[in-house]
């Protein structure tokens, strides 16, 4: 895996490159002038700073670790003086192109979604009054907060930072991104008949299609937990027990898998899918199959 800047996983479309069919739509926003990299850098700095915990043992870099494609290996990771968490936590990969978040869309904006765990009780704990007290009274953080922002820490502008950082978490440029631009021998036969399972037999296309790898919808697929999942906002039968399809990209750092964490590997996933009561889903493959598939779902994250 690859980091360009501190800690940032982002992969940066080469110049002299051959246009893709499956390249990402530019964004509305995509000027790099010093405020806007003033804000992220700011930030990135609050995602690690254990100060935006209760009692400054956790930073939002405890659960999102880079090297896990900024999730977790724990199924469930605990929040503050041990609360236990009741979901898996999701990859923070090209946030900037969700049209929402959290397991069940049930947050419009990263702004939202960073309000919520600072400030959740099995989470960080922390009020935002007493948060923005200790960023007044910081050594360094008002004069960060007044370069990126002109103003000194306010809610607003902490949120700001944390979701223009998440913004930037992009991962765009993989061998898959390269093969499909046209450097077919960037794949193996084992690779190149896994896309084509991918696209095909397996259906995988249907709720994970590129260049995301993700529909942004909801899906029921696992037998029902008693997580309702968006059902809570959407209360339509279909949709119990649904949640968002997550991408696929950088999941070879990503495991386990599911809102659970209940699938330890890729094996376990597609055991899960021959099995589901979804037939957009429910795929028999043979055991070559399945290795030529989870062959090419790894160029997605290298």
């Amino acid at each position: 895996m690859k980091f360009l800047g501190p800690l940032v996983l982002v992969f940066l479309w080469s110049c002299q490159r051959t246009p893709s069919p499956f390249e990402f739509p530019r964004l509305k926003e995509e000027t790099q002038d010093s405020s806007k990299l003033a804000r992220v850098a700011l930030g990135e700095k609050l995602f690690f700073d254990p100060l935006l915990s209760i009692d400054t043992s956790i930073s939002c870099a405890s659960c999102h670790q880079p090297k896990f494609a900024f999730s977790s290996p724990q199924p469930l990771k605990d929040g503050v003086h041990g609360s236990p968490a009741k979901r898996n936590i999701p990859v923070l990969i090209n946030l900037a192109w969700s049209p929402h978040f959290m397991f069940e869309g049930g947050l419009p904006t990263l702004e939202r979604v960073s309000l919520s765990p600072i400030q959740d009780s099995m989470e960080m704990n922390l009020p935002f009054p007493l948060l923005i007290d200790r960023l007044s009274g910081h050594s360094v953080y008002p004069s960060l907060f007044k370069k990126a922002f002109g103003v000194g820490p306010t809610p607003a502008t902490v949120v700001r930072a944390l979701a223009d950082f998440q913004r930037s978490i992009q991962s765009t440029q993989t061998r898959w991104d390269s093969f499909v631009a046209g450097r077919v021998e960037l794949f193996n036969d084992a690779e190149k008949k896994g896309w084509q399972l991918f696209m095909g037999k397996a259906k995988c296309y249907s709720c994970h299609p590129p260049p995301f790898f993700t529909d942004f919808q909801f899906h029921s697929i696992l037998p029902y937990d008693g997580d309702d999942g968006r059902y809570r906002i959407d209360p339509r039968p279909e949709m119990k027990g649904a949640f968002k399809t997550p991408t696929l990209r950088q999941l070879a750092f990503s495991a386990p898998y599911f809102h659970r964490g209940t699938a330890a590997n890729l094996d376990e996933v597609l055991n899960a899918y021959a099995s589901t009561h979804n037939s957009n889903a429910n795929v028999r493959l043979s055991k070559e199959e399945k290795a030529h598939l989870i062959a090419f779902l790894l160029t997605l994250s290298r």
